[in-house]
């Protein structure tokens, strides 16, 4: 029944409506869908009733992916030192009437995680610092599923839109210690905007998510459990509950608001600024739902964009920027009583900032009939402060990263080849960790002391990308693409990723 209930819903975007018909060329159409300045543009589109002027025609993309990554040396040991992964996904934007548009997506993708450690968690960036962890880790396995939809439409001068997506994850391991992490998010958005000339459009959104996920760690074997940590931040753990208190889970919510400007006809000024605030409890269930956490985050970001379109060439620039602000807060309690622990004060230990800015450009040229080109430079400040409050510690990181993409286009009658080349750069500017109380378990400080390693290591990427697609009868297309990447990090770790795509478009 799920296996079926997977398939039907995976061909839901392709088939949920009958779009107008477009005079538009499959291969123009995949042209457009993957260029570098289709991506340039992000922030403004999370707005649904801005989506509805994103492009004119439909599309539908079915296809197969698998990919690889291996690493010598894990960069972060709770992310591992690589993974396999198998996906298929759909993804549609349809044009439904001369003033109707709809979309949606879904995804199934099978994972497989290795080397995992000091994370028995799901989620590790949404729930850090206050996960679960062992000495041990080791392999991970996982189930995704993601459905999402959306819904535009346009009234002369007025718009509006909504969009729901729904995740569910099922991440495992079977052999001790053996973590079963389900995982439930729903998210949900309402736009609406209205054009204030011939060529702007304001729009404004709410959105709104709803998380829970539930952890539980079992040990089967005969030499008996090892001790699982609760982790609440710069390698602290809180003592008092740590050992054998393996059933956790996490209740979560964030509200937020944009506000966009956009020009329909897709040249002129860009503006999108999002407000979040995320926050979520964790409890720990062996302790009688003991309200163990607290975590609120703080998130601006935003975009500023002009684009200008003149005959066949295209040009843009960007900047942008995000900060967040995320503070722990952990709950003291007083001696038992009837098998409950009572909350007698708090105090807000943990605090992380991240400090982002960048500055991108995009230029196209599709003058020649055979060939087009592209090509997008960006450059970005990365900064993050992490501190506890007691025992003092800290770790700052500052970074200056350069990324160059570039692309050719050929369409040799029916076929149509892409090759794309991305070189990035990534260097240290300030790396600092400073910690006090250093009497505490030696293995927690040698996890910390790596992580910190690469966190201040330069490194390069470089990554090669070849797609082919060829047109079908009535007005189709069939893809077949591919990447590698590899990446060089200072402490002479080599990373290595491919991965490769069968499509079908229509």
């Amino acid at each position: 029944m799920k296996v079926k209930f997977l398939i039907l819903s995976l061909f839901i975007p392709a088939f949920m409506a009958f779009p107008v018909n477009d005079s538009i060329t499959i291969i123009q159409k995949v042209k457009e869908r993957y260029s570098l300045s289709e991506n340039f543009i992000n922030m403004a589109y999370t707005n649904p009733a801005i989506k509805y002027y994103k492009q004119s025609y439909s599309i539908t993309e079915l296809a197969l992916t698998g990919e690889y990554d291996t690493k010598n040396d894990a960069l972060l040991l709770q992310d591992g030192t690589g993974f396999r992964r198998f996906s298929f996904y759909a993804d549609s934007y349809l044009k439904l009437k001369k003033n109707t548009r709809v979309w949606g997506k879904a995804y199934y993708k099978n994972n497989h995680k290795e080397q995992v450690q000091w994370n028995e968690s799901s989620d590790f960036s949404l729930v850090y610092p206050y996960v679960m962890a062992d000495t041990l880790g080791g392999d991970l396995s996982s189930e995704e599923y993601f459905f999402a939809g959306g819904y535009a439409k346009e009234y002369d001068r007025f718009s509006w839109g909504a969009y729901a997506d729904y995740r569910a994850l099922l991440e495992y391991r079977q052999i001790d210690p053996r973590p079963k992490n389900v995982v439930a998010d729903l998210q949900a958005t309402l736009g609406a905007s209205i054009k204030t000339g011939d060529k702007y459009t304001i729009g404004i959104s709410v959105h709104a998510q709803k998380y829970k996920q539930t952890n539980e760690v079992k040990f089967f074997s005969e030499l008996g459990a090892i001790k699982i940590y609760h982790l609440t931040g710069l390698g602290m753990d809180y003592t008092r509950f740590s050992g054998d208190k393996t059933n956790t889970y996490y209740k979560g919510h964030t509200f937020g608001a944009g506000i966009n400007l956009y020009p329909h006809d897709h040249s002129g000024f860009i503006v999108s600024i999002n407000y979040d605030r995320f926050s979520f409890t964790k409890i720990i269930s062996d302790l009688n739902e003991l309200p163990f956490s607290d975590l609120a985050e703080n998130k601006v970001e935003g975009e500023l964009a002009y684009m200008h379109k003149h005959n066949k060439e295209l040009w843009g620039i960007k900047g942008k920027f995000l900060y967040k602000r995320r503070k722990g807060t952990e709950n003291i309690f007083g001696d038992p009583q009837n098998d409950e622990y009572p909350k007698i004060a708090e105090t807000e230990q943990y605090g992380n900032y991240i400090k982002d800015f960048g500055l991108a450009g995009v230029y196209e040229n599709k003058k020649h009939t055979i060939f087009h080109w592209a090509f997008m430079p960006l450059i970005t400040y990365n900064g993050i402060k992490t501190f506890y409050v007691y025992p003092e510690r800290s770790l700052v990181i500052k970074r200056l990263n350069a990324d160059l993409a570039s692309k050719i286009t050929a369409l040799f009658g029916k076929h149509l080849i892409d090759l794309s080349v991305n070189i990035a750069y990534s260097a240290n500017l300030k790396a600092q960790l400073l910690l006090s109380d250093m009497n505490g378990d030696n293995s927690i400080q040698d996890m910390l002391y790596h992580n910190y390693r690469y966190l201040s290591s330069d490194h390069i990427d470089l990554n090669i990308g070849l797609r082919w697609n060829y047109r079908l009868p009535k007005n189709r297309s069939f893809s077949v693409g591919g990447n590698i990447q590899n990446g060089w990090y200072t402490e002479n770790t080599k990373s290595r990723y491919y991965n490769l795509a069968l499509g079908f478009l229509f």
